[in-house]
């Protein structure tokens, strides 16, 4: 995967040994995911190497994205998540550039915006096209003594959400067809207005109540004044502020011409014409004291029909892949906020590492029931395949009940496989392994698959 990396065979294949490590034992923290002291000293060096550079590994991700994503229409999904280190303050250098203030202004860390690819087809993932990182100057004035808002659209954090597509071309160069999707906080016209083109649309949650061109002026009231297209329905998991239910939703769509904000660059068209649609709870399933569950998107692809909106939502809905990426990353996989490397720059490198070793946890994960009809290959090599033909039936039980029920070499049939070294019993009736049995399983698998790889080497 690293070969020609950091422009240096032996670093190269230095990274190649880490980057197993990290998937074998799904951890970033070093001590743990390296076995001997020579290798944790090794992995120290390797992170400190000048050479060594986020993106370098991002340039690596990509390549192994454009391969996957050939001839495919691509969801290429962003989002920002923060790294926070807080709790090993006292190992770094106060000037420290790659870190700063993050949420909380008493918080020390980083932010990390990665574009997922995942097939708009079979909605699973398939690469990472780009990662962007930064961090926030230490005692940043407030927005208001900088004047953000006359600050221009390029100096801004949020033009990562332009930048961030740009950087990704060459990932998503051999894609059939790419749509950009992201939340509310992709909200801004200037993305709106210089991310689509012949082969790229734009899907985003709507945050403003922008003006549109016609009689009622207003994005939010022309859509509640629309028609309803469609109606579905929706089942609403318990959540902290949700009851759950069977909600009834509605569905509403036209197409409107959104105007430019008085503060947007004149270089902006004055108009642009996107296809805006709502998905609304209706009254009579909203529980006492609860808002009704509501979406309003923007999108550059046609509605013209009620099948069109529905697809529009489906692939809204699909952005959760990357909120369960950031899952895998911190507490409930790598942890990367645990690890204990005393360098931004290195530490940068390390999460980019452990974003491209996340990404088959989370594949492996998502695949355990058949959904998506994935090639194991997408995960494993072709030497881990070949063990896992002669594991597989030797973790299967007498009755049909406890016998991997998958079509050999596919993905699910791997997953029952590694849920099985991991503690699971194999019984449909039991909740289906999660990450930590994941986790567990792929840490037993690498353990034996090392001793079955030694007993092939001739003596």
């Amino acid at each position: 995967m690293f070969e020609g990396a950091f422009g240096d065979s032996r670093l190269a294949r230095r990274g190649e040994t880490i980057f197993e490590a990290m998937k074998q034992h799904e951890t970033a923290i070093l001590n743990q995911c390296c076995s001997t002291h020579a290798e944790k000293a090794g992995a120290y060096r390797f992170f400190a190497n000048d050479a060594v550079t986020k993106d370098d590994v991002v340039a690596v991700g990509a390549q192994e994205c454009a391969q996957a994503v050939v001839d495919r229409h691509v969801l290429a999904i962003q989002d920002t998540t923060s790294i926070d280190v807080t709790a090993h303050r006292g190992l770094f250098e106060p000037d420290d550039s790659c870190l700063g203030p993050i949420e909380h202004s008493k918080h020390l860390g980083f932010f990390v915006h990665p574009v997922l690819a995942v097939d708009a087809v079979q909605a699973f993932p398939l690469g990472i096209g780009t990662v962007t990182m930064w961090s926030r100057p230490k005692n940043q004035p407030s927005k208001t003594e900088r004047k953000y808002k006359t600050v221009p659209f390029e100096e801004k954090e949020s033009a990562r959400w332009v930048t961030s597509i740009q950087a990704s071309a060459s990932a998503f160069e051999s894609a059939e067809h790419v749509t950009v999707v992201a939340d509310r906080e992709s909200d801004i016209y200037d993305f709106l207005a210089t991310v689509p083109d012949e082969r790229t649309d734009v899907l985003i949650r709507a945050c403003q109540d922008r003006c549109v061109e016609d009689a009622i002026g207003h994005l939010f009231a022309s859509l509640e004044a629309s028609p309803v297209s469609s109606t579905y329905e929706l089942d609403v998991a318990k959540t902290p502020h949700r009851q759950a239910r069977t909600a009834i939703m509605e569905v509403r769509f036209r197409q409107v011409s959104i105007c430019r904000p008085t503060r947007a660059s004149r270089t902006l068209p004055a108009t642009l014409s996107v296809w805006a649609v709502e998905t609304r709870e209706r009254p009579e399933t909203v529980p006492p004291k609860e808002t009704p569950i509501q979406w309003r998107l923007l999108t550059t692809h046609p509605v013209r029909q009620a099948t069109d909106a529905s697809q529009v939502i489906r692939w809204y809905q699909m952005r959760w892949l990357i909120e369960e990426l950031f899952r895998v990353l911190k507490q409930q996989g790598f942890n990367v906020e645990a690890s204990q490397l005393g360098d931004g720059k290195a530490l940068w490198s390390l999460v980019m590492f452990a974003i491209l070793a996340a990404l088959p946890i989370l594949q492996l994960t998502l695949e355990r029931d058949g959904t998506y009809g994935v090639d194991a290959a997408l995960v494993f090599s072709p030497d881990e395949l070949r063990y896992q033909d002669e594991l597989g039936p030797t973790l299967e039980g007498i009755t049909a009940r406890q016998q991997n029920p998958f079509r050999p070499r596919t993905l699910p049939w791997s997953a029952w496989i590694i849920g099985r070294l991991g503690g699971w019993s194999g019984y449909r009736s039991q909740s289906p392994p999660g990450y930590i049995t994941m986790k567990r399983g792929m840490e037993r698998f690498a353990q034996r698959f090392l001793g079955w790889s030694v007993a092939q080497c001739p003596s």
